[in-house]
């Protein structure tokens, strides 16, 4: 007789909650054995900035751009420059429309650079990840496939994960919460496969 097995993998921002009794989860990334001699995987470090150095001028003025309010700034700056035709002077809506483009590009500037240090506070978190036989605190960005994660009551899961053990044993499994996931903030209860537990 074989047992079904289900593995349900979560995603990086859920969070772990249990009962009043403090608990400790075991999750794995996979297993080296398994992953040797295959593609090679990215590292868990989280980006969610929108713009690097470099691209931040040119695709925030395209999507600047792109908005229909500013592109009708922009015709309307364009036709005040044709002298004859103009109902106003181009300087006022010239300045008119470069004031709204830096204004919505400071907004967005300012955005990402709150995602910047967020994703920055979240990578240099720390977790306890199994190596040599002991746990030890890493940087979360230095998680690998194949590392065994030490999630303790009330932690943020750092990755994509499987559950291997739960201190409640098989049956006890544990409550997850992935509002950060599918935006419900109710509970859900993942088992160990009994194998591993």
């Amino acid at each position: 007789m074989s047992e079904t097995v289900d593995f349900r993998v979560f995603e990086a921002h859920a969070s772990v909650n249990t009962r009043a009794t403090p608990s400790t989860y075991l999750f794995c990334l996979g297993t080296k054995k398994v992953f040797e001699g295959r593609a090679r995987f990215p590292d868990n470090t989280v980006r969610t900035a929108k713009y690097s150095l470099w691209t931040f001028l040119p695709v925030n003025l395209f999507e600047q751009l792109t908005k229909m309010f500013n592109l009708f700034w922009l015709v309307q700056s364009i036709v005040s420059l044709i002298p004859g035709i103009a109902p106003t002077t181009p300087e006022t809506t010239v300045a008119g429309f470069l004031l709204i483009v830096a204004v919505g590009m400071a907004k967005d500037f300012y955005e990402d650079l709150v995602r910047r240090m967020s994703d920055k506070a979240y990578n240099n978190a720390f977790v306890s990840v199994q190596r040599n036989d002991v746990f030890v605190q890493v940087a979360s960005r230095t998680l690998q496939v194949g590392d065994v994660v030490r999630v303790r009551e009330g932690a943020v899961v750092p990755a994509d994960m499987v559950l291997v053990a739960a201190s409640e044993g098989p049956a006890g499994g544990c409550l997850v919460e992935t509002a950060n996931l599918d935006g419900e903030t109710s509970l859900k209860r993942f088992y160990p496969l009994a194998t591993t537990s």
